[in-house]
Order: C-alpha cells, then sequence, then structure tokens
C-alpha cells in the first residue's frame, strides 16, 4: 500500500513533506473541520499520514484478511478537488 522504496527518492520526499505540511497545518485543519462540505477530511488526513508508515500496508492487509474483509484500494488523494474543479467547468452555461 505505501512501501516507500517503489518510489523514486525525490517522488517520495515530495510525498512526504506534502503529506506533513498537509496534516500538521492547524489553520488548514480547522477550517477543513469546521467547512460543511468536508465530512472526510479527518478520514484522509489520517490516511494520508498513515502512509508514512511502512508497516501500515500489510498491518491493514493482514487486519483485512483476519476478519473476512476483501479489500480495493486506489490512492488519489487529489482527485475528489479535480472532480469537483472540473464539474463546475463542465456545469457552466453557455451562452450564444
Amino acid at each position: 500500500m505505501c512501501d516507500p522504496q517503489k518510489f523514486a527518492a525525490e517522488d517520495w520526499q515530495r510525498y512526504e513533506s506534502q503529506t506533513r505540511a498537509i496534516a500538521d497545518n492547524e489553520e488548514l485543519v480547522k477550517a477543513m473541520e469546521t467547512s460543511s462540505g468536508q465530512q472526510v477530511w479527518q478520514w484522509l488526513r489520517e490516511i494520508l499520514v498513515l502512509r508514512l508508515r511502512s508497516g501500515f500496508g500489510p498491518m491493514f492487509t493482514d487486519s483485512a484478511a483476519q476478519h473476512d474483509i476483501a479489500l480495493t484500494a486506489s490512492f488519489r488523494p487529489f482527485e475528489p478537488a479535480l472532480t469537483k474543479s472540473m464539474n463546475r467547468i463542465a456545469r457552466r452555461p453557455i451562452y450564444d
């Protein structure tokens, strides 16, 4: 799920620094937690940080297997924001 060895060192360092900047920014955390449109913020923040733990992937998948939970996963941290932006663009009225 998150093996730093599978990424170029520069890419992993970039991910780690961006994750820490997002997760540790108290102003951002407060704004996201109080925003009515961001109900999943705490969960997303926790997943971002958990990916930094080298044992997270095996721990997560082992626990799922022990509890007979089938997993499918994809990690696209910025996809919801892009989708929301694209929906706004796509819904703009066109006037002749």
